[in-house]
């Protein structure tokens, strides 16, 4: 309605036959497909794959091809090749898929991969539908530009495109174009292999020669699979726009695709655009990511490498190519961390073992029924066939072919082994009475010369001190499982506590970092979220992070270093290892007390201070108002714990809101004011 020139809003019906063809052949939807949602129908893919928008591509007549994942997944119909750690810094071609039929996959987590690809919409290279519909408009080449355009064809005007371009671009009628469907009759008379493979009968198009001839731009895109469950190829695996399974990284640093518009000049971005495709020279990307001098996809552009949960991939992919339909990328697994890998393919860990005396170690693993130790030198040994139940221990199995080192105590204060507690340490029983503990592990956090007691309960890290009391910073809210691991191997700028321990431990797919305070340092995507995490000393000069068949390498600090594996020691002798110390020796006070929570608010609070002398026998805890007089005063313990935090709680507070002052006196030492409000 309203249209002065209804020729330039002709579309086909090609696309819309080959998107129902797609349901009939079970191809799962891209857009939101859950009718109940108020995004129902947005985008999730947009021009990029038939079962979104993309069943309109070139008006409708040339849909655009399922995205990657389904072609790969779903139907088999693409070829893939997969780029691994054994390409590590190789150059990879990438063709165009038209021409190739190959896709390219990587691995970031156990569920989680990227796949790439070269998708171009150049008729001629260079030159897409859209770019054409300027060359050959005739009059305004030959009227507005003083060309003689008699008899002028296709390559002629494609060996004279600087002149038209310089013309377009001072030209203030340069948004003129042909229709097109005239530029697509153009060309067939022209040239039909341009387009089509066999003859154009009927006005009827098949069998094209590329069907991204309809796409918006050329390069590579980048792909981000997070499988999804069987069960959603039909109810939709897109459906939720902040977390979709098949996600496009859009090369401009936005997340566009089925989201609001706020362009003023149209919401195409919102259906997929030039600027998300992947090619050095791409001005969106360049404004997107000022500081990079490459066009780098990994842990720091945007958008990044990172998997969805946020973890490090550790991978990073350099766009070495302008936008053809041969492009090269450089593909790292390791830009700031150093990766060996014991096998290409997926192995079980089972132990390892290590000698400080020569700084040598060697992991154990299972593959195909037999075990192998791999060592430090890269040596790997077949050992024996892999016989055992579950409840023989492997460390137990190792040991029994004299792999393993004995359960020689190396803790400094072993001999006291005998007794069930150390002076300043745990033996791995003694905390056996901890309530709903799913893991445990043991390790000087706090630097105090004291194990620390470290649990999961509930999926959430609980760290206690001797005496029950939690260590500050915890507990650390989560999902974690397994047993968290206590060792020292982050470099200065992840914290400023240097010289104490991180804990490790799993958490979902990911492998999660955290400071002995508690703080979320670091989060690495894991290839094997079914297997124990443990950390091998003295591989080559590093803390290596067994992940399945991987070993991540940090550095190695075994002063503190605390428990590396489910059960400390390789052997499975549970006593932590690193040093330890007489606190008295030493000396640990300057601790501040405090109370939480402050303010107060539910009635209750809780008094915590530090014990640094064992002549201290009782503390007592006097509250004040603002104006100096004595509000409680038989606030006391004597049940306390030298050189560490102990805790008074404030019970049933009744009195008025407002400021007060707390006195906690020892009877040996100086007395704190706490402020409370």
């Amino acid at each position: 309605y309203g249209s002065d020139d209804l020729c330039d809003i002709q579309i086909g019906l090609t696309g819309i036959f080959a998107f129902l063809l797609g349901y009939e052949l079970g191809l799962p939807p891209m857009f939101n497909n859950d009718s109940l949602s108020k995004n129902y129908g947005d985008p999730g893919v947009g021009f990029f794959g038939l079962m979104d928008h993309g069943s309109n591509n070139g008006r409708g007549v040339i849909p655009a091809p399922p995205t990657p994942w389904t072609r790969s997944i779903i139907t088999g119909w693409s070829n893939v090749e997969k780029i691994d750690y054994q390409n590590n810094q190789d150059t990879v071609l990438i063709e165009a898929y038209h021409k190739s039929n190959k896709i390219y996959k990587i691995d970031i987590s156990e569920n989680e991969y990227f796949i790439l690809e070269n998708r171009s919409n150049h008729i001629i290279p260079g030159y897409d539908i859209e770019y054409l519909r300027y060359l050959l408009w005739d009059n305004y080449l030959c009227e507005n530009c003083d060309l003689n355009c008699n008899g002028l064809n296709v390559a002629e005007i494609i060996d004279r495109s600087l002149v038209i371009e310089e013309c377009i671009e001072n030209n203030p009628l340069s948004n003129e174009r042909l229709h097109y469907f005239d530029v697509l009759d153009t060309l067939i008379k022209h040239d039909p292999s341009l387009i089509l493979n066999e003859g154009f009968e009927n006005n009827i198009f098949s069998d094209l020669t590329n069907y991204d001839l309809g796409l918006p731009g050329s390069g590579i895109l980048i792909w981000h699979i997070t499988e999804p469950l069987e069960s959603e190829y039909i109810t939709g695996v897109n459906n939720d726009r902040n977390n979709r399974a098949i996600h496009l990284e859009e090369a401009d640093g936005a997340v566009d695709i089925g989201f609001e518009s706020y362009l003023f000049f149209g919401s195409t971005n919102a259906t997929g655009w030039q600027w998300d495709y992947w090619y050095q020279g791409n001005p969106a990307y360049e404004e997107a990511n000022p500081s990079m001098e490459e066009t780098l996809f990994n842990n720091d552009s945007y958008p990044n490498s990172r998997t969805s949960q946020g973890s490090e991939s550790f991978i990073s992919i350099t766009i070495l190519s302008e936008s053809s339909g041969s492009m090269y990328i450089k593909v790292q697994f390791n830009e700031d961390i150093d990766i060996y890998n014991l096998e290409e393919e997926p192995v079980q860990y089972l132990g390892n073992t290590f000698n400080k005396e020569d700084s040598t170690a060697a992991v154990f693993y299972e593959k195909g029924g037999v075990i192998y130790s791999h060592s430090t030198d890269s040596t790997i040994l077949q050992i024996d066939t892999l016989i055992y139940t579950e409840e023989k221990l492997i460390y137990s199995y190792l040991k029994q072919l004299e792999y393993l080192p004995a359960d020689t105590c190396i803790h400094p204060l072993c001999e006291d082994i005998e007794g069930e507690i150390l002076p300043y340490g745990y033996l791995y029983s003694d905390t056996d009475s901890i309530p709903k503990a799913e893991a445990l592990s043991l390790g000087d956090l706090d630097g105090d010369g004291l194990d620390e007691i470290i649990t999961i309960e509930g999926g959430d890290i609980i760290a206690r001190n001797s005496n029950e009391t939690l260590v500050d910073g915890f507990p650390v809210d989560g999902n974690f499982s397994g047993v968290p691991l206590i060792a020292n191997i982050l470099p200065p700028e992840y914290g400023k506590n240097r010289g104490k321990p991180e804990i490790v431990c799993r958490e979902g797919d990911e492998i999660i970092i955290l400071s002995n305070g508690g703080e979320r340092l670091r989060q690495l995507s894991s290839l094997d979220i079914d297997q124990p995490i443990a950390l091998v000393p003295f591989w080559n000069g590093k803390m290596a992070l067994v992940d399945g068949s991987r070993l991540f390498l940090f550095e190695l600090d075994m002063a503190h270093s605390y428990w590396l594996n489910p059960k400390s020691r390789p052997s499975g002798f549970p006593v932590p290892t690193g040093e330890h110390f007489n606190p008295a020796e030493k000396g640990t006070s300057g601790r501040p007390a405090y109370n939480y929570p402050n303010p107060i608010t539910e009635g209750k609070t809780t008094f915590r201070f530090f014990i640094g002398s064992p002549e201290t026998n009782k503390v007592q805890i006097k509250i004040y108002d603002a104006a100096g007089y004595l509000v409680v005063d038989d606030l006391a313990t004597n049940d306390l714990t030298p050189y560490e935090f102990n805790e008074i709680s404030w019970y049933n507070i009744q009195v008025d809101a407002g400021l007060y002052l707390a006195e906690i006196k020892p009877d040996v030492g100086q007395s704190e004011l706490v402020r409370l409000v």
